[in-house]
């Protein structure tokens, strides 16, 4: 499963990592620190594999994209043997790289997209989207 959170810091004079960042949640930006995970889990438990902490450089740009950085996490978790039986994925991390990375492993991936069929997803109403599995992309 990979997915992101941001961890609301309303109060932050100067702390690291803090960006004023799109909240989904509250529909509007905040600051806070955006964190990424991939995680295994059964349903009953989550086991993070790899996370990062975003970060922008001097000039303002990302150090690593959140779909860079799942690209180099499930080559990772494929690296330490972990074969999953589906990757679980926000529409948002629908990148052509990262779908191929996935597909050429031979697993299954899953995201959501809107039932117009754009990307990204950014509304959370069940009836809006419809879930995609299997091979989106064509190698």
């Amino acid at each position: 499963m990979g997915d992101d959170t941001i961890i609301e810091k309303p109060y932050a004079e100067k702390i690291e990592c803090v960006y004023w960042q799109y909240s989904s949640k509250n529909n509007g930006f905040i600051e806070g620190i955006n964190l990424t995970v991939l995680a295994l889990t059964d349903g009953k438990r989550t086991i993070p594999i790899r996370f990062m902490l975003y970060e922008k450089d001097l000039e303002g740009k990302p150090k690593q994209t959140k779909n860079e950085f799942l690209e180099e996490a499930i080559e990772y978790a494929k690296n330490l043997g972990i074969v999953p039986e589906y990757v679980c994925l926000d529409s948002k991390y629908s990148s052509k790289s990262l779908l191929n990375k996935i597909q050429c492993f031979n697993w299954i991936y899953s995201f959501c997209i809107k039932s117009s069929g754009s990307l990204p997803c950014l509304h959370s109403s069940k009836s809006l989207f419809r879930t995609f599995c299997g091979n989106l992309l064509k190698t």
